[in-house]
């Protein structure tokens, strides 16, 4: 879970934790990390989690002394151990495949994960938690993220400068031939507010973002200003997306 939440390895978020790096990591992030890890352990290795806490960080953990028996979740920690064995996996072998969660791709290279949750639609058949999968791209000193999500009801192209400065982020649904997009033009027509780049943690980070319906963008980077849709639907979005 650390080392998915840091974008690193658990080893190092522990030997290099400060509170600079405390300051930013959010309630949604752990959340989004526990979930991923989860949803690995789960589908991959075929470990049962029903009795590993919603918040495991903030719960209470017993393990097994001695002739003691630990909690229902220390029996889950055994599972996982025996579950890496049966598949030939090391911890790191996890931890890796936890971290990747997409597809590298673009020039660059890099695997990108998070989790965007969107709320409030104005069309709440919109409503719900997507997972980016995805790849790095560079051009020039920007960077971007462009992916589908793992369910294919969403799209995403998130656009960063070398200093931090989010250029674009657009998010898109396609249902057959007809396709929505909604986002930001770094302030061209359209504020990215509630969009912010995490350099540490290398995410975008959506706190509450409303993004607006625009018509197809003419230019994914913001270098062209986006159209506002006449009438169009808004979203608000919470989540991040990691770009490696």
């Amino acid at each position: 879970l650390v080392a998915n939440l840091t974008a690193g390895t658990a080893a190092d978020a522990f030997d290099k934790f400060d509170g600079t790096k405390a300051k930013v990591i959010t309630a949604v992030q752990i959340k989004t990390a526990a979930d991923a890890v989860k949803t690995y352990l789960k589908n991959t290795l075929g470990v049962d989690t029903t009795n590993l806490p919603d918040d495991p960080i903030g719960t209470k953990f017993v393990a097994t002394v001695g002739s003691t028996a630990g909690d229902k979740a220390d029996k889950v920690l055994d599972d996982i151990a025996a579950k890496l064995k049966v598949g030939g996996k090391k911890l790191a072998d996890a931890v890796g495949d936890i971290n990747k969660s997409g597809t590298a791709g673009g020039t660059g290279g890099g695997a990108s994960a998070g989790t965007l949750v969107v709320t409030g639609a104005s069309n709440t058949v919109r409503n719900g938690s997507y997972t980016p999968l995805g790849g790095k791209s560079t051009k020039g000193t920007d960077i971007y993220f462009s992916g589908t999500t793992a369910d294919n009801k969403l799209e995403t192209e998130m656009w960063v400068s070398s200093t931090g400065t989010i250029k674009a982020a657009h998010i898109w649904y396609t249902n057959g031939g007809s396709t929505k997009f909604f986002g930001c033009d770094g302030g061209k027509a359209v504020a990215c507010t509630g969009i912010g780049w995490e350099p540490l943690l290398r995410q975008v980070l959506f706190n509450g973002a409303k993004l607006v319906e625009v018509d197809f963008p003419k230019a994914f980077d913001g270098s062209v200003a986006d159209t506002l849709t006449s009438g169009g639907e808004t979203l608000v979005v919470n989540g991040s997306i990691e770009i490696k």
